[in-house]
């Protein structure tokens, strides 16, 4: 993931970055050893942060004002309760920024589940950097495999499907595939 020009890469155990400015100088430096992201889909920027799930809940990757540190803070942290059920519910998660709402949203897929079950949790920031503005809610009835969201002109679309082959417009209407929302 780019960030703050500077390109992070994202494993199951450890973060690095990729720092330089020409190809003689580029090289590869230890953001932590101690922990990774566990689906790489929901690596995305949120709020001036990197949101992505490590393997002890949804994390935030936030530069600090030393420089060259790293803040690592576990957004989900406060509702642990209702995030580690949800986390350990399936290995498959894709997520979605909503920029105008100032949302990140992440989907539990489960294959075998019907979609008026699917569970999925949204975190607004409210505060600039950290987790400690992050709030939390959660959503039921997306069974989104993969999801995206895209600005043309002033217009946010976001869209998700799954293996029923459709794609899905999240935030338009008041039903959602035929169900009153």
């Amino acid at each position: 993931k780019a960030f703050r020009n500077q390109l992070y890469v994202f494993g199951q155990n450890q973060i690095k970055r990729i720092v330089g400015d020409n190809y003689s100088n580029f090289s590869v430096e230890n953001v932590t050893n101690d922990l990774g992201c566990v689906a790489p889909d929901t690596v995305v920027e949120f709020g001036g942060d990197i949101m992505y799930l490590a393997p002890d809940g949804i994390r935030l990757l936030s530069a600090t004002d030393r420089i060259g540190d790293f803040g690592l803070d576990i957004a989900s942290d406060k509702i642990a309760k209702d995030s580690i059920p949800f986390l350990g519910s399936t290995p498959i998660f894709s997520s979605v920024i909503l920029r105008e709402k100032g949302q990140y949203r992440i989907f539990a897929y489960v294959e075998s589940e019907k979609t008026s079950v699917s569970k999925g949790l949204i975190a607004t920031k409210f505060i600039s950097q950290g987790g400690s503005g992050v709030n939390w809610s959660t959503t039921k009835g997306i069974k989104s495999y993969i999801s995206d969201s895209h600005y043309t002109n002033t217009e946010e679309t976001v869209s998700f499907a799954n293996s029923d082959g459709y794609v899905y417009i999240m935030e338009t209407g008041a039903s959602f595939d035929g169900e009153a929302i």
